[in-house]
């Protein structure tokens, strides 16, 4: 029970994170430039979706009570990355691939939580989380930090 607490907790204060970042990346961007079509951003929206939804499909009976919060936090991770991938056309390239990137890095190491938690623990799941979620946050911040700079 204390270990979901905890998890609860973690996951609580990511989705605050998440949903921040949805609120930046909305203001990082310019007014001039071209972003994506609509076909565009269906091509670009399609792995993200699927990757977030098979993984709740996965994953789902084996959430328990824990089914809601989860796929409410998957929903909001698929949003940022999804929100991160249409500052396409209205950054310079630099932010664009270094957010992107991060926000990439983030649903590999969260996927990467979930899957050892919820489904299989897998070999060197800690080092690969903790690699990917430096990845994120570092390629977040230097793309963040190139936007200031466009």
């Amino acid at each position: 029970q204390a270990n979901d607490l905890f998890f609860m907790a973690g996951l609580g204060s990511f989705l605050v994170a998440h949903v921040l970042l949805i609120i930046l990346y909305g203001k990082l961007k310019t007014e001039k430039g071209a972003g994506l079509n609509g076909p565009q951003k269906a091509r670009a929206s399609f792995p993200i979706i699927l990757a977030g939804t098979g993984l709740i499909v996965i994953l789902y009976p084996t959430l328990g009570e824990l089914r809601i919060p989860v796929i409410i936090y998957a929903f909001t991770l698929m949003v940022m990355v999804l929100r991160a991938t249409y500052r396409y056309g209205f950054t310079s390239k630099q932010s664009f691939w270094n957010v992107t990137t991060g926000a990439l890095l983030f649903m590999i190491s969260d996927s990467l939580l979930a899957i050892n938690k919820f489904f299989q623990p897998t070999p060197y799941s800690g080092i690969l989380i903790m690699v990917s979620y430096m990845g994120a946050v570092y390629f977040i911040t230097k793309g963040v930090m190139a936007h200031r700079q466009y």
